[in-house]
């Protein structure tokens, strides 16, 4: 895995922050859902598309969790990986269901985007607390209902 520039991401209400540091496979996803109906004895040209919603972006990448005594919250000295595994899954992705988030990554986005985490997966495995790996996946977008 080859590690790209840092990706934080900020709460904004709560101005709680994170750094997610060797980050490899960065995916960045906008599509547009569509249905489409091929219609009997036709070519693929007179196929018909209907597009009912409007666009999704999500945003994909793995990282890395490692003790080098570098702060990753800015500020509430999270620094061992325990400590970056319970504040990324307890202070970070929290019960809230209302938080927003603005993403940052500036050499995947002129500016940063906004919306909610939709996951974050640790790869926890047996004897290696010191080094872990993750998937972060991020919806652009703003909260409905909240």
């Amino acid at each position: 895995m080859v590690a790209l520039t840092d990706v934080s991401i900020v709460n904004n209400t709560s101005s709680k922050s994170f750094r997610f540091r060797a980050v490899g496979p960065f995916k960045n996803k906008k599509f547009q859902p569509s249905i489409d109906i091929p219609l009997a004895n036709t070519s693929a040209a007179n196929r018909i598309i209907f597009r009912l919603s409007g666009q999704q972006q999500d945003v994909n990448f793995q990282f890395t969790l490692f003790d080098d005594g570098d702060d990753v919250s800015d500020g509430d000295s999270i620094v061992t990986v325990a400590q970056q595994i319970d504040y990324l899954m307890n202070t970070i992705f929290s019960e809230e269901f209302d938080d927003t988030w603005t993403l940052s990554q500036g050499k995947h986005f002129a500016t940063p985007i906004s919306g909610a985490i939709d996951t974050i997966d640790l790869d926890q495995q047996v004897g290696a607390g010191t080094v872990l790996t993750g998937t972060f996946i991020f919806k652009r977008g703003r909260l409905g209902g909240a």
